[in-house]
């Protein structure tokens, strides 16, 4: 398949980056591509990405369900705090199919240090924060307004805060798509997860009507009362792709692999 990521666009710009897509999809569908697009978190000054004509001419509108406090912003906070994400999956709904969206969830966090009038972060991956957070010596609380685990502790002279992504933040998530019925996960990015990141003691998950895992090296695993993957049509392309777990890993009614190591 296809996918766009085209990101910094200007208003001017929009009505030119539409028309792109728009012609870019009948040589999709000419040539037998999957044809997805990658967007921000919809507010109203970035609609002039048209989900609306993207829901017309693309196979899957992928939202980015992240950045909601970004690396560099100076502004302490949640990168996909579930209020954030809902809102974003629902405000898509109303321009796009439901069975066409597909909410991204981010594999990483950051932690933030204000020192003074001074704020500073580092970005760290869902595979080095548990590693992370045993250094430090610290110990996250469940924060229900986020659904995240979250720590804040004191060094010198800076205060330092995290919102933590790690299984339980991601299975609120899936959940959370799961009640909305849309089509499918992505994550940023395959390789910062862990065989953990996804519930039950198993690899990153998902459910939706259709999943493509494209490239890279993934993990599905299985757990306790739940599958890693759950959907009416998965296609893995290309990759890596590990399946085991204590129970069924994936239950899907097709299944197409194609120049795939699994």
């Amino acid at each position: 398949g296809l996918n766009i990521d085209f990101e910094e666009l200007t208003l001017e710009t929009g009505v030119h980056y539409v028309q792109f897509l728009r012609e870019l999809s009948i040589q999709c569908r000419n040539n037998g591509l999957v044809f997805s697009i990658d967007n921000y978190v919809p507010f109203h000054f970035n609609d002039y990405y048209r989900l609306d004509v993207q829901g017309q001419v693309a196979d899957y509108v992928i939202i980015m369900g992240y950045d909601e406090h970004w690396h560099g912003s100076g502004d302490p906070g949640s990168v996909a705090s579930i209020d954030y994400v809902k809102g974003g999956i629902e405000r898509t709904m109303e321009e796009v199919p439901a069975e066409k969206i597909v909410n991204a969830l981010p594999f990483y966090t950051i932690l933030w240090k204000i020192d003074g009038a001074k704020v500073t972060d580092d970005y760290l991956t869902l595979n080095n924060t548990a590693d992370f957070m045993n250094r430090v010596g610290v110990k996250a609380q469940w924060d229900e307004e986020t659904c995240q685990n979250y720590a804040e502790w004191t060094s010198g002279s800076a205060t330092y805060q995290i919102w933590l992504e790690d299984v339980e933040s991601i299975n609120v998530k899936l959940n959370v798509m799961n009640a909305h019925n849309i089509g499918g996960v992505a994550v940023w990015r395959l390789g910062y997860g862990t065989s953990a990141a996804g519930g039950g003691g198993g690899g990153w998950g998902g459910a939706g009507s259709g999943i493509t895992i494209s490239g890279g090296t993934a993990e599905i695993y299985g757990g306790e009362g739940y599958e890693g993957i759950s959907a009416e049509n998965l296609t893995i392309s290309g990759g890596t792709v590990t399946v085991g777990g204590k129970e069924q890993a994936i239950e899907a009614e097709n299944i197409t692999i194609t120049g795939a190591t699994t």
